[in-house]
């Protein structure tokens, strides 16, 4: 679903709110350019090798002087009723994650989009703010020490030790994103409230009526926004999220809304967001090149096929496993808000769906830090056996 045009969307007073996905990916291009995002990622990257089937790092084999490029840009989107799958495909044109992460390097941004995506018994509307100051790339580039050594070597060699490609340049701004989730108890909830609304998109003017139809339509779900922000830290942004309720029974929805009122006047404040975002910008993507396209012929990496020996199917493994347990954390939370459960019971859950997810981030882990894919699968298999069954 293609985003809301800024412009034409007329924003009231309590707009209920918000995301736009910073999910680690790649697009390749006619150019043959990838696009990559990875939370750990320094500028320290540029120049490094990249093995474009195992999707790991490589020592640089070239180098070269960075180099600032593009003009400032920003963009604003709304978005609603995208599942996880869908917010990957609205993103990056994708239907699957695969293996399109740095050593699972995105495991961190598919926790966040795996709690805010729309599910059977969770509705979601999103804000999405990106801002663009340039990109840095690297030019004038030559070989390195370790470049040079390995020349006169078969492409095989190359490949191993250079990767087939390099990372060439690094999108430096900021993304900010919030979130608005209505989640009932039940699918059966979720789908009497779909039939009564005539408008899916979590927004609405604030008048006592409009207020009273939704607690009277939404009766027995948990309203709540999140914020997330990647570059250009804002303190008066959580500031407003830790001192203002996020987490709101629909009968007691005005609190949340007050919130609201608070993050949309600063955030579109001309003297709000926009002053602050050249603040701590971060890495938003990477792109990578194949050496031969860009001018390094001696090393042919490029040339020599290497199989994947299964870091994809690893990988979409632990992250439908980490995914379905972050959903149901994040549906055990809203349910203990409300009433006529057993908490015991349900925090019991909670400490089990926390306990699969630090199972199966350390499994992640180990395959990030170590290119040994039987040490990866070995250590996956374990996290898995060991992952314990969540009944509601």
């Amino acid at each position: 679903m293609a985003p809301m045009s800024g412009k034409s969307y007329k924003l009231h007073t309590s707009l209920i709110l918000v995301l736009g996905i910073l999910l680690i990916g790649f697009n390749v291009h006619a150019n043959t350019t990838e696009y990559l995002i990875a939370s750990d990622g320094t500028l320290n990257w540029l120049g490094m090798g990249f093995d474009s089937t195992t999707r790991y790092k490589k020592e640089a084999c070239i180098s070269g002087v960075q180099t600032s490029t593009g003009n400032h840009s920003m963009d604003l989107g709304f978005y609603h009723g995208l599942d996880f799958n869908s917010i990957l495909q609205n993103s990056y044109g994708r239907t699957s994650v695969g293996v399109n992460f740095i050593i699972f390097g995105g495991s961190a941004s598919i926790t966040v989009t795996q709690r805010y995506s729309e599910t059977s018994s969770r509705m979601s509307s999103f804000l999405r703010l990106n801002y663009i100051k340039h990109r840095i790339s690297l030019e004038n580039r030559s070989y390195t020490d370790l470049g040079l050594s390995v020349l006169n070597s078969l492409p095989k060699k190359q490949r191993e030790i250079c990767g087939d490609r390099f990372i060439h340049s690094a999108k430096l701004g900021a993304s900010l994103t919030l979130a608005a989730n209505l989640e009932f108890k039940t699918m059966e909830d979720y789908k009497k409230y779909v039939k009564k609304i005539k408008v899916r998109f979590l927004f609405w003017s604030k008048t006592i009526t409009e207020i009273n139809e939704f607690k009277r339509e939404a009766e027995g779900g948990v309203f709540s926004l999140k914020l997330i922000q990647n570059g250009g830290y804002s303190a008066r942004l959580e500031e407003i999220m830790t001192q203002n309720p996020t987490y709101c029974l629909v009968e007691n929805i005005e609190a949340c809304m007050t919130t609201s009122d608070l993050l949309f006047d600063y955030i579109f404040s001309p003297d709000g967001y926009t002053t602050d975002v050249d603040n701590n910008l971060a890495i938003l993507d990477f792109t990578t090149e194949p050496y031969i396209e860009s001018g390094h012929l001696q090393l042919k990496g490029q040339t020599t096929n290497v199989d994947d020996p299964g870091y994809s199917k690893v990988e979409a493994e632990l992250m439908a496993y980490l995914g379905e347990n972050v959903q149901n954390a994040e549906k055990i939370r809203n349910i203990l808000l409300t009433d006529g459960i057993d908490p015991e019971e349900y925090n019991k859950k909670l400490d089990t769906a926390n306990h699969n997810i630090a199972i199966l981030e350390a499994a992640i882990a180990i395959c990030k830090n170590s290119e040994n894919y039987d040490n990866c699968q070995e250590n996956a298999d374990i996290a898995i056996a060991s992952l314990e069954s969540i009944v509601f």
